[in-house]
């Protein structure tokens, strides 16, 4: 089973169109989970999403520490963390995903985005494995940015960066050719710009540290 992690906040509308659409388009088991602050001036509108599980946590500085509580929490063999600006497009997108994953269960699966040139994993899936082996989803030192150069530098280290051609639609409104509206949350989200960055230079052995140990589990 996939579970689609999403770190949410005063989106509820936005993190069910992505809910409704990743279940509607998969032709397997998959669960999405959604995280939301306790006050989340809009939790009761997340409650009544259907068809999803609900992680509700005390606010944090920033989406990292929500998305390593959701993915600590899961219990499936697969992990694929994805923004609640995001729609999925194309049927079976859940097979497309797992059938880019190696065998050994080490690598980085990321979805085709229309804003991406298959250069940086913005959502991925990584595997129970992956995540045991590394301990944690996203780098847990920083607060919101710089997660995708991240996983991707861990992948590429090890030569097992993957692109399905599963097609989830980043609807960023800096990316997007079909954008939500800049709102509060992305504005909010920029002021960790500068700590994050920061954290990102100075982590470097983290990355590799981590990378090596995930060396250690590849067949080849």
């Amino acid at each position: 089973m996939i579970d689609v992690i999403c770190p949410t906040r005063m989106r509820p509308e936005y993190a069910g169109a992505m809910a409704e659409s990743a279940m509607a388009l998969a032709c397997g088991n998959v669960n999405v989970t959604l995280g939301v602050d306790s006050d989340d001036p809009r939790l009761d509108e997340y409650k009544a999403i259907q068809g999803v599980s609900l992680v509700v946590a005390p606010p944090s500085n920033g989406c990292v520490k929500m998305i390593n509580t959701l993915a600590e929490q899961s219990t499936a063999d697969d992990i694929m963390f994805v923004g609640d600006d995001c729609i999925f497009h194309g049927d079976c997108w859940d097979c497309l995903m797992l059938e880019k994953m190696p065998g050994d269960g080490i690598g980085v699966v990321s979805p085709k985005d229309y804003a991406n040139g298959n250069q940086v994993c913005y959502h991925w899936m990584v595997t129970r494995k992956w995540y045991d082996a590394v301990g944690w989803f996203v780098y847990p030192k920083l607060n919101q940015y710089f997660t995708d150069p991240i996983i991707s530098f861990m992948a590429k280290k090890l030569n097992r960066m993957f692109f399905s051609d599963a097609l989830v639609e980043h609807r960023h409104y800096a990316r997007s050719d079909n954008p939500i509206p800049e709102d509060d949350v992305y504005r909010q989200n920029e002021s960790h710009t500068s700590h994050d960055r920061k954290v990102y230079v100075e982590g470097k052995r983290d990355y590799l540290d981590a990378v090596e140990r995930l060396r250690g589990l590849m067949d080849e």
